[in-house]
């Protein structure tokens, strides 16, 4: 993913949060602003969480039942 296609997504994920849409809306937006993939909305979403995660130190891995 470019540098460009983050700063896209990540603006269009701004948008949706400030005005209040819904996840189905937020994710369809994003990728139509970005013009592109599912796979790649999915990959910076994740992404996102990954680095608040970190930045809240909250101990999490995926598939984890703890």
């Amino acid at each position: 993913m470019t540098e460009g296609t983050k700063k896209l997504l990540y603006e269009a994920y701004e948008y949706c949060e400030t005005h209040g849409k819904s996840a189905q809306f937020t994710i369809q937006y994003m990728q139509d602003f970005a013009d592109t993939e599912l796979e790649t909305v999915f990959d910076f979403l994740f992404e996102e969480l990954e680095e608040n995660i970190k930045r809240a130190g909250i101990a999490f891995e995926i598939g984890s039942d703890e």
